[in-house]
């Protein structure tokens, strides 16, 4: 769990981890991002976000640098399945950065591990509203490279089909642009906390089911 005192809302982990479909690989101008809505698989309920846990890995040599994850606000994309493609926006909401040396290297085994990354600025996200959480890593070279793990998102096999059309998105110019990726998610936990003023009766009754 991510911070005491927090519990898991949005995610996307319907997968034995061992098993992912594939990785994409996330360095220097190239940036990585899964949308995602509140409410979807996790309880829809205003929250502050406190931080998330991805499933990755990094090259055998990236053991300097950063990593840095943030949630931001969606807008429609034009284009690309119109009405229906997310991508980020500019405006960020939670953010958070750890030293890649704390990522487990693709020697490992398993390939990829699930690391958690406490935002240092964290923010509310409301429910029914979509988001984005955006990974960006430092690059030194091609075995530099941080890899997130992506499942298949198929709406008659995967019990969280609303992700049916995938989530991902990738960019190739620090976030200028995004291209969708259909029919995939990467894998994510999103955690946070609420705060009495923004529950009522209902939010309550949905945290016991």
């Amino acid at each position: 769990m991510v911070l005491p005192q927090t519990q898991l809302f949005e995610r996307f982990n319907n997968v034995d981890c061992a098993h992912a479909n594939g990785f994409d690989g996330c360095y220097g101008q190239n940036w990585m991002s899964n949308v995602f809505k509140v409410g979807l698989t996790g309880p829809n309920i205003d929250h502050i976000t406190t931080g998330v846990r991805i499933y990755i890995y990094r090259g055998d040599l990236a053991t300097a640098g950063t990593l840095t994850a943030f949630i931001t606000t969606t807008k429609i994309a034009t284009g690309i399945l119109p009405g229906l493609c997310t991508i980020p926006t500019e405006t960020i909401v939670a953010s958070g950065t750890i030293p890649k040396s704390d990522i487990p290297p693709s020697v490992s085994n398993p390939l990829a591990t699930w690391v958690e990354i406490i935002f240092d600025k964290t923010g509310w996200l409301r429910k029914d509203t979509s988001y984005a959480l955006v990974v960006k890593s430092s690059w030194d070279g091609w075995m530099d490279t941080t890899s997130w793990a992506y499942n298949y998102s198929c709406p008659l096999t995967d019990p969280f089909s609303d992700y049916s059309l995938g989530g991902e998105r990738v960019s190739a110019n620090e976030g200028l642009t995004w291209d969708f990726i259909i029919g995939q998610s990467c894998l994510f936990e999103e955690y946070g906390t609420i705060t009495s003023a923004s529950m009522n009766l209902m939010d309550i009754l949905s945290l016991r089911i």
